[in-house]
């Protein structure tokens, strides 16, 4: 089974580049991974935006609607890329989650923004 989501950390507070990619076999894992002890604490400090790329398969390669139209939705550090169905379908998941306060402080100052002001600052 191919991973539906991919995750790739990126910043660095003395400018460097820092990569690292991590893989998800459905929502609910990312959804895991972004809850309070579920390693998303773990992210390196110096890093300031967070991909999320969504791999999911389209349903018919030949459909020009517009739910399979490459789409790009940016929140503070966190990016989702994929077609406007998946993007969409992911950033419902995110807005429900978020209300229920299950969201690490990590994720949640990727996603508002604070860990980029954070490591401009440290710059």
């Amino acid at each position: 089974m191919h991973p539906i989501l991919s995750v790739e950390f990126r910043g660095g507070a003395d400018g460097d580049i820092t990569e690292e990619s991590i893989a998800f076999d459905d929502v609910d894992g990312f959804l895991a991974f972004i809850s309070p002890g579920g390693g998303c604490e773990k992210i390196p400090d110096g890093v300031d935006e967070l991909k999320v790329i969504v791999n999911r398969p389209m349903a018919d390669p030949v459909d020009r609607s517009l739910a399979f139209q490459g789409a790009y939705l940016e929140m503070g550090g966190v990016i989702l890329s994929g077609n406007l169905q998946q993007v969409t379908e992911v950033a419902q998941k995110l807005i429900e989650f978020s209300g229920s306060s299950r969201m690490s402080e990590a994720f949640r100052n990727l996603a508002t923004g604070r860990a980029k002001e954070e490591n401009r600052g440290k710059r």
